[in-house]
């Protein structure tokens, strides 16, 4: 294939993805062969025909959302006398008032010429989709859960918790700074990245009115969970180390939070 119709591969296959994710098809539908196979994100999505493809792309585009592509790169990875395979690498971004979900992306498209004109015969889409729910196309719900995560952590970044030692020190300590709470006799420790604060106060109802989103992984240990870095059913292993004991009661249901939290 002539370098020009290689070149015009390239910009109409970023064209196709940049338009795709604004739900416009017009111009895809025309650019499809007879022969066109598409193999989607998910499992479902596999199809051949022109009829076939057609129908399957109309039902999928209702369900994506408007979004942003950007960090692209097209590629020519092979070619012949009437075609060339095009791939490339992006990075899609959904953002609004509910949703936010960002996630890497690679596409295959293999142009034909075809009566004089570059047609479509074959798309793939090799989509990092395991947030996707069942029966979805899109990962709205995923979507949703990230937004609420991000606005919370940002909520709480934001957070200043005031307390009294037991050394009557009044002390003014970001949230986000606490690694996890620990019961101690009459009173509780504060463990954060600089220091370990002291408080007269039960544990359960300190937690409860200042850090709700702290996993209690034993009655005598609340954990920020941003700082878990491995869970077994001995312990619980944080980023800068420590190891916490974790009680057998409550493994599953840290583990289910966690999940919760982070998938």
């Amino acid at each position: 294939m002539k370098t020009e119709l290689q070149k015009q591969a390239l910009e109409l296959s970023q064209m196709m993805i940049e338009e795709w994710y604004k739900n416009k098809t017009d111009r895809l539908m025309t650019l499809l062969d007879d022969n066109v196979t598409w193999i989607g994100a998910t499992a479902s999505q596999f199809y051949r025909g022109k009829s076939e493809v057609t129908n399957a792309l109309e039902m999928v585009s209702g369900e994506i959302l408007p979004c942003n592509v950007s960090e692209a790169s097209w590629y020519i990875a092979d070619k012949g006398t009437d075609w060339c395979l095009c791939i490339g690498k992006y990075i899609w971004t959904i953002s609004d008032e509910k949703l936010y979900t960002q996630e890497p992306q690679r596409a295959t498209f293999l142009w034909k010429l075809s009566r004089g004109q570059l047609k479509i015969s074959h798309m793939h889409v090799s989509n990092v989709m395991h947030t996707l729910e069942n029966n979805e196309e899109f990962p709205v719900a995923s979507s949703r859960r990230n937004y609420n995560y991000v606005q919370k952590k940002l909520s709480e970044k934001n957070r200043i918790l005031q307390i009294m030692t037991t050394d009557y020190e009044y002390s003014l300590i970001g949230l986000d700074s606490v690694i996890y709470i620990e019961a101690s006799k009459e009173c509780l420790l504060i463990h954060t990245r600089e220091r370990i604060y002291r408080v007269h106060e039960g544990i359960g109802s300190f937690v409860e009115k200042n850090c709700p989103s702290f996993i209690f992984i034993h009655r005598s240990y609340a954990v920020n969970s941003d700082w878990i870095k491995t869970v077994t059913t001995a312990e619980v292993v944080l980023i800068n180390g420590e190891r916490l004991a974790i009680s057998k009661q409550r493994y599953k249901a840290v583990c289910d939070k966690l999940k919760e939290i982070f998938r």
